[in-house]
């Protein structure tokens, strides 16, 4: 028998992630804890958050743009609260080789093991495109409209208990 899930909504306002469920009740507030460099004028927290809240679909973490860079709290937040999906709002710049968002996530979702929702800022002209659905085992649907300002709504069936990998010290002998 089919199931349907309402998702919850996601919103970034001044580098601070809300997460609202389907009756409107806040259930989650993340703020970016690594900035990147143009940032610097910003304040930040000086301890990361590890935000995680549960749903009907699974528990989710919640970080921002950079974050997805450093240990804690990307890695922190999968590894230490086993959680299933990821929201994952960015202003993300395509850069080739290494950092065009499509190959990026797809990589970091199959190696942490989750599910990885990105909404990316839409700006063509600074080359921020890259929204998508991803998981361990797949892309399942992405935006990489290089031609457009227009948006897109992106929809996918997923695993809500994806193949979740535990994270290990790899030691120098």
């Amino acid at each position: 028998m089919p199931v349907t899930l309402s998702v919850p909504l996601m919103a970034c306002y001044q580098y601070t992630d809300v997460v609202f469920d389907s009756q409107g009740k806040l259930v989650a507030r993340y703020r970016k804890y690594n900035l990147f460099a143009p940032e610097i004028q910003f304040d930040f927290s000086k301890d990361s958050e590890l935000v995680t809240f549960d749903t009907p679909f699974g528990k989710f973490g919640i970080f921002t743009c950079f974050d997805i860079f450093s240990h804690d709290p990307a890695v922190v937040v999968v590894d230490e609260f086993q959680v299933d999906s990821i929201l994952y709002p960015t202003a993300w710049y395509n850069t080739l080789p290494l950092l065009s968002a499509v190959p990026f996530y797809s990589a970091w979702a199959k190696a942490m093991g989750v599910n990885l929702l990105a909404a990316n800022t839409h700006n063509t002209s600074m080359h921020m495109t890259g929204s998508g659905i991803y998981t361990p085992e797949a892309v399942k649907v992405y935006h990489y409209d290089m031609e457009t300002e227009s948006g897109q709504l992106l929809l996918s069936e997923l695993k809500s208990q994806p193949c979740h990998v535990h994270i290990t010290e790899v030691s120098n002998h």
